[in-house]
């Protein structure tokens, strides 16, 4: 409520101060009967229904309801503080159509403006809440006051109570994944963190190459004094005897380079993704224990082994259409991606592939490694 107050503030200031003028205009003897009239009693039901679809509907409808019942209590509020200032007031006059008329821009103004910018800082203060403890700030949705949280979510039950208990939050719906825009800005917010660590990643190694390239201290010193350098000492070399075989042909021919084997690290991580695989129950992308246990343990050989790159395979079910069946595989590769990165894994090195033999590697995700 308090959210609500804070983004609705400025639009509930003038709803009081319309329903205040209303009140002030329509100052005069009242009508016989009162101010109240007979039909009076449908409008107080269409206010009950308001209330009670406002607190059965989610999302941003939800919001809309509830910024309009808000506005029409400061309306009534401005009204009735000068109503009971001024005493009686005439129903039957034109500034009343007026002040409805001017009631309902007024609270579809409010609902344009404010709902945004209510979504806008609570999908940020819940993003701040989840990277400060180490989770995905991107995996849930905001929709008004409600947050659309997808079922295969690692820790779905744990982060659904975190949310539900933040701040501002109505409640916390299941969903089967995000919607399309949101997904869609997911993947760019990922694309743009890998990018900044690959560039990080690169200065450091530029940081690095220059400060071996510089000479030692002792040298620097030695050069700072500008002392001169020793002479080298002069060595005498006898004549070469032209009836001897020339050194040169009694040097060893070099041999040619051996390949170098592969680090140590390569051939456990090709030992571990070798006939390993992640296996999901039909129709989802939910990563199970063991599931997370494998994953784990490929984080930690991929820390050891910097120049490896691991292949992901998503194979989806063979049933069903081919189109559904392909965006399950990429929400299988996504989510096997996110918690690799969520243990430290960059983005760069995963590579999404398509898996070589369908057939066999139906609802799970293989391994390979570059």
């Amino acid at each position: 409520m308090i959210d609500l107050l804070t983004h609705y503030g400025l639009f509930a200031a003038i709803a009081f101060l319309l329903g205040a003028l209303v009140a002030f205009a329509s100052r005069g003897p009242a009508a016989a009967g009162g101010l109240l009239r007979r039909g009076d009693h449908t409008i107080a039901i269409w206010l009950c229904l308001a209330l009670a679809v406002a607190q059965v509907t989610l999302g941003r409808i939800s919001l809309y309801f509830d910024g309009a019942l808000l506005l029409l209590a400061a309306c009534l509020a401005g009204f009735g503080a000068v109503a009971a200032i001024f005493g009686p007031l005439a129903r039957d006059r034109l500034t009343w159509r007026v002040g409805a008329c001017g009631l309902a821009v007024t609270c579809a103004l409010a609902n344009l403006e404010s709902a945004r910018s209510l979504e806008s800082d609570l999908r940020h203060r819940l993003g701040s809440l989840l990277a400060r403890d180490g989770d995905d700030p991107l995996s849930f949705e905001v929709s008004g006051r409600d947050v659309l949280l997808p079922s295969e979510t690692p820790g779905h039950a744990t982060l659904a109570a975190r949310l539900e208990r933040a701040a501002g939050v109505r409640a916390v719906w299941t969903v089967d994944t995000l919607s399309p825009p949101a997904a869609a800005l997911r993947e760019r917010a990922l694309a743009e963190a890998a990018a900044r660590a690959a560039q990080d990643r690169a200065a450091l190694a530029e940081w690095e190459r220059r400060q071996a390239a510089l000479p030692a201290p002792q040298e620097r010193r030695s050069s700072s004094t500008g002392a001169p350098a020793a002479r080298a000492p002069l060595v005498w070399a006898p004549p070469r005897d032209p009836t001897l075989p020339s050194t040169a042909t009694l040097e060893p021919e070099p041999k040619a380079s051996e390949p170098a084997e592969p680090p140590a690290c390569m051939a456990a991580l090709a030992t571990l993704a070798d006939g390993r695989a992640i296996r999901f129950a039909r129709a989802s992308a939910a990563l199970d224990s063991e599931s997370q246990q494998l994953l784990t343990r490929f984080a930690e050989q991929l820390k050891q082994c910097p120049q490896a790159a691991l292949e992901i395979r998503g194979a989806a079910d063979t049933l069903g259409k081919a189109a559904k069946n392909r965006r399950l595989s990429l929400r299988r590769s996504r989510a096997v991606a996110d918690y690799l990165g969520r243990m430290g894994v960059g983005r760069d090195r995963l590579v999404n592939a398509e898996a070589r033999s369908p057939a066999r590697a139906e609802n799970r995700i293989e391994f390979g490694v570059r």
